[in-house]
């Protein structure tokens, strides 16, 4: 079992690395053929367990049946008794999915990959975020972008915090987070226009932004700077 479960890990590592399969084993030294074996293995089990129980507590239910009492009192009608709730799903943005006690389990697994699909992305107005103000090199990945969150901006990558970087003409951004199973970057290109970024003092390493300031720096666009033509 501890093999197992350090192979599972490596295939893990090797998903929020961003390198290839040929390119991880040649770091790790181990085979590419036993990391497929392992990663087909994991699949395999994966595919067996796609649910697992749920045990709904007495406080758990209380809660239900307090949330409905009050809609009932405001004069809306609950979609569904608590006696009638098998399970409540809850994901990061705030979707929830109830289900039925009398709900198939195919319908139930369909309708939980479906959510799964829209929900993929777990940015949202909860989380914190901190703009590096300097610009950035977009090769950069997830090791490299990593190492200017620990070293210049002095914060810890694995926290759940989000970092924004930009480039040097504000054109293209890149969004690191460290979300549920690995890490994730977000990656906008202009056709035209720039980021419009937030006022910052030039010395500062780490400037503190809110959900409302990214949107706000994505949606208003700054013009490009035409470049005046020499004349001869």
């Amino acid at each position: 079992m501890e093999k197992e479960a350090r192979y599972f890990e490596l295939i893990d590592l090797q998903q929020a690395s961003g390198l290839s399969v040929t390119e991880f084993c040649s770091n790790e030294g181990i085979a590419v053929s036993t990391f497929y074996y392992w990663n087909k293995k994991r699949q395999a089990q994966q595919a067996k367990t796609d649910f697992i129980p749920l045990i709904i507590s007495n406080q758990q239910k209380a809660l239900t049946s307090q949330s409905d009492r009050k809609q009932k009192h405001q004069g809306f009608a609950s979609t569904a008794s608590p006696h009638d709730i098998l399970l409540e799903v809850v994901y990061p943005n705030g979707t929830i999915i109830r289900a039925r006690k009398d709900i198939a389990l195919n319908e139930l697994r369909a309708l939980v990959q479906l959510f799964d699909q829209a929900t993929m992305f777990h940015l949202h107005k909860a989380l914190r975020y901190y703009l590096y103000p300097a610009p950035v090199d977009m090769r950069k990945s997830f090791y490299t972008l990593s190492g200017v969150v620990t070293n210049t901006m002095s914060r810890n990558v694995l926290s759940g915090e989000v970092y924004i970087f930009v480039n040097r003409h504000q054109t293209i951004m890149k969004i690191l987070h460290m979300e549920y199973g690995g890490m994730v970057i977000y990656h906008k290109k202009l056709d035209s226009g720039r980021f419009k970024l937030p006022a910052f003092d030039q010395n500062t390493h780490s400037l503190t932004v809110s959900w409302e300031d990214l949107v706000l720096m994505i949606q208003q666009l700054e013009p490009k700077r035409k470049k005046m033509k020499k004349k001869l």
